[in-house]
């Protein structure tokens, strides 16, 4: 029974045998048939046979390029280059690498030179594919060459011209979400710049149809490169000085100054600024307050009005206080201060004040060396040269005057200090008991109010 079995599939698998080889020969001379078909123009009945050898074998060289020649002649009414370089490919590929044999000796016979022949027609179908993609201007042709054809010596022309008539589409569309996909999926295009710059023009015109800050923002983020930007900025910063001049704070005004210098409104937001600050520092009307304004903003118009507001505090301090060093102090410290004048004044009467209060010679001569162009001065030298005069009672020799007016010499304009000189000459003359010595001091002092008296005493002396 088991060798029954072992004969029964021994006939069958020979019987298959014999068909596949029967059937492979079969085929195989479809393929003869079909080519003696195409070169007598019956390409219906042509493709019938290669039909039948690709339907034995889909990878039978001589099926596939019989039907990539039918699908690339005009005359076999169903030109498809897309179906006949499928064809074409499939042959070239099983067929080059074959060398030189038996089978490559049989499709010779029916093919000659077929491997020449093949590459011949495989440029040319090649061309002409990508010459009808080319004039279809279909982006669905474009797309299954590039999906199919990666290899080709055409691709990266197919690929421009995809990413033209891509480019054609979105134009005529012209929105920023169609521009944006193109700019996304095809980075690589010639197109590239002319996309995002219809995009940054486009995303602009929807911008300036609502013009707000959120908006000008999101735009500025998302168009870096934007031919637009210098007018965005021009929004932004319009809308930006409105903002903080409608809050009108410092904070509001000082930060459009230090986020935008380069805003046209700058100077007049800086007049804000200025303006504002000065507002809090006539509020706390203090001198602190004043001079933070002077130190930021001396050079300003408001500047001048702090520096007077500012003297003017220090002033009614100084003056409550009323001492020589304070009034120097404010001196010292402020010296271009619009309060200088009467504060030397004041300084000046206050120390004149102290120097009398202290009715000594050496404080009115302090007085007289540090404050030489007061106008207290005159009186001070009366008052030094009244205190010497009351010195001058005590003077018992006419040298000792000499000595005292050599310092003093404005004592010579005193009368009463001229009356003690005549005395004590008189007195001195009197003393040397001879006429010459009363002669010579009617001759030194002919002014004196004691000649009368020189002239009595000259007439009681010896001669």
């Amino acid at each position: 029974m088991r060798r029954l079995d072992l004969l029964y599939k021994r006939v069958i698998i020979t019987f298959i045998y014999v068909f596949i080889i029967l059937g492979s020969t079969l085929y195989g001379q479809n393929a003869s048939k079909g080519f003696s078909r195409l070169n007598k123009k019956e390409y219906l009945k042509a493709s019938e046979y290669f039909k039948e050898a690709l339907l034995a074998d889909d990878q039978d060289i001589l099926g596939n390029y019989g039907m990539a020649l039918l699908y690339a002649n005009d005359q076999y009414g169903k030109v498809d280059y897309f179906k006949s370089f499928r064809y074409l490919r499939t042959a070239f590929r099983n067929l080059m690498p074959l060398s030189n044999g038996s089978q490559l000796t049989d499709f010779n016979k029916i093919v000659p030179d077929i491997k020449g022949t093949i590459v011949k027609d495989y440029e040319r179908i090649e061309r002409e594919l990508f010459e009808s993609v080319k004039q279809s201007n279909s982006i669905s042709n474009a797309e299954m060459f590039i999906n199919e054809f990666s290899d080709s010596r055409y691709f990266h022309d197919i690929v421009q011209i995809r990413n033209k008539l891509e480019f054609d589409q979105v134009s005529a569309i012209d929105s920023v979400s169609r521009y944006n996909m193109f700019i996304e999926r095809f980075p690589g295009a010639d197109q590239l710049t002319d996309a995002v710059k219809a995009r940054d023009k486009v995303a602009y015109n929807d911008l300036i149809r609502e013009i707000k800050l959120e908006n000008i923002y999101d735009y500025i983020k998302r168009y870096p490169t934007s031919e637009f930007l210098p007018r965005v900025f021009e929004y932004r910063d319009s809308l930006e000085f409105i903002k903080a001049r409608t809050t009108n704070t410092l904070n509001s005004l000082e930060y459009f100054i230090y986020h935008f210098p380069q805003a046209r409104q700058i100077k007049k937001a800086i007049d804000l600024y200025v303006q504002k600050y000065y507002e809090k520092a006539q509020e706390g009307n203090t001198i602190k307050d004043y001079q933070d304004f002077i130190n930021m903003f001396i050079a300003t118009e408001a500047g001048e009005g702090a520096l007077i507001m500012r003297d003017n505090i220090q002033y009614k301090n100084i003056l409550k206080t009323n001492t020589v060093d304070a009034y120097n102090l404010m001196i010292s410290w402020y010296p271009n201060s619009s309060r200088k004048k009467e504060l030397i004044n004041a300084r000046d009467q206050k120390a004149f004040e102290d120097a009398l209060m202290a009715n000594n010679i050496s404080s009115v001569e302090s007085f007289l060396y540090n404050y030489p162009a007061s106008s207290q001065f005159p009186k001070a030298l009366q008052v030094r040269d009244s205190l010497l005069l009351i010195q001058m009672q005590k003077i018992v020799t006419l040298e000792g005057f000499y000595n005292l007016t050599s310092r003093y010499p404005t004592l010579l304009e005193n009368q009463k200090a001229l009356e003690i000189r005549d005395m004590l000459a008189l007195k001195e003359a009197e003393a040397d008991d001879t006429r010459d010595a009363i002669e010579r001091f009617i001759a030194l002092y002919p002014d004196s109010k004691l000649i009368p008296v020189a002239r009595e005493k000259m007439k009681l002396v010896k001669h």
